[in-house]
């Protein structure tokens, strides 16, 4: 029960309401109960990179945890295709690491004074190091994956010189104006209130859906009489339901993008 609690919680910490801290202490109490758990130890390291803000990257802090736990994820073959897609969601949140980081510091594809060229240097020269683990990784054990393969990380390295090359010989906006100093920390902002607040709509839509039913039951018992007080209730819920019902489409959408 508390382990089925605990990576429900994490996968929705992580996916959902991207509360990455919870996410993270989810799935560390999963690890407690089962410490070979593979979904733990990708969700740990998943958790780890999201937490990752313009100043501090913790890229090489989810590797290390990867590869201090290797002989558990490794330990059975069967389990490979998924160790497989567990890389590629944490390669792809490396990867939107890097742009929303990128993002910040430059505009117009030239970075906006020094420190934001070398931070960013920084942040791909810490990618470049997850991308050559993968690729020791995925040439000691063979995973199998469509998604992710040898040859695909081998020419993801290269793009990764090629970006490096080319941060090497950019040239900033400004030397002088530290704008780095005034940026955003946050890249991977979290939307706890966003899904509390369709949780709550979704409950709401269950209560407005009772009211009209009771003004339904009220319309019908005084039909003969008076079937008006009934039907105004009626369609007062259904239309709360008909907002509440739009609301929550609109907090679905927010919570997908």
């Amino acid at each position: 029960m508390f382990y089925t609690q605990h990576i429900s919680n994490g996968n929705i910490a992580l996916n959902a309401s991207r509360d990455y801290e919870k996410a993270l202490r989810e799935y560390r109490l999963l690890l407690l109960l089962d410490e070979d758990s593979i979904d733990a130890i990708f969700g740990v390291a998943n958790a780890l990179v999201s937490l990752s803000t313009l100043d501090v990257s913790r890229i090489a802090e989810a590797m290390l945890f990867l590869r201090d736990n290797e002989a558990k994820i490794t330990v059975n073959p069967e389990y490979y295709p998924e160790i497989a897609k567990h890389f590629v969601m944490i390669a792809l949140k490396i990867d939107s690491y890097v742009s929303r980081s990128f993002s910040l510091l430059a505009t117009d594809g030239k970075y906006l004074d020094s420190k934001c060229r070398d931070r960013h240097r920084e942040i791909v020269v810490e990618t470049k190091a997850f991308w050559s683990y993968l690729s020791d990784f995925f040439s000691r054990y063979p995973l199998g994956s469509d998604l992710l393969n040898r040859e695909a990380i081998e020419g993801k390295n290269k793009l990764i010189d090629d970006e490096l090359s080319a941060i090497d010989h950019s040239v900033p906006l400004s030397d002088v104006t530290d704008v780095f100093a005034s940026l955003p920390r946050a890249i991977f902002a979290s939307r706890k209130k966003t899904y509390i607040a369709r949780i709550v709509f979704s409950i709401l839509q269950i209560a407005f859906v009772i009211g009209a039913i009771i003004g339904f039951i009220i319309m019908m018992a005084n039909y003969q009489n008076d079937p008006f007080p009934g039907l105004i209730v009626l369609g007062i819920f259904a239309l709360l339901f008909a907002l509440a019902n739009i609301i929550n489409r609109v907090l679905k959408i927010k919570l997908l993008k």
